[in-house]
């Protein structure tokens, strides 16, 4: 009997037969702090994560108060996603040289290393 997972079939007869490698796609996390720890993040971040960037998060429906649930290789998958989004972003970003800010320039700051921002036609 083979199982379909993340539109994945496999041949094996129980997830006990899964390989280690197979079998963190299907380990389960039921609450935002185990998801939270798993991602390495706060549970606040993780929530923002779901709601403004796509992260796959399950709830179930209860009567009173819904939990939520994950699956460790949606999440794998998900992070993934996002590191070639950003990656190419970047990649795109270098490639269009930047026009220079018009009446801006970077003039040292009295007493430190640092710069201070200037308006040409301010003062």
């Amino acid at each position: 009997m083979g199982h379909t997972f993340l539109g994945i079939k496999t041949e094996l007869s129980s997830p006990s037969e899964l390989r280690p490698s197979d079998r963190i796609v299907e380990e389960r996390l039921g609450s935002w702090k185990e998801i939270a720890a798993f991602l390495g993040r706060d549970v606040r971040t993780v929530q923002r994560w779901k709601k403004a960037e796509g992260l796959r998060v399950h709830r179930h429906r209860h009567s009173k108060v819904d939990t939520v649930y994950a699956y460790k290789g949606e999440l794998l998958a998900w992070q993934d996603s996002r590191k070639r989004s950003a990656l190419s972003r970047g990649i795109a970003e270098a490639a269009v040289s930047p026009e220079p800010a018009t009446g801006v320039t970077e003039a040292p700051g009295p007493g430190t290393s640092r710069g201070k921002l200037v308006r040409e036609d301010c003062c």
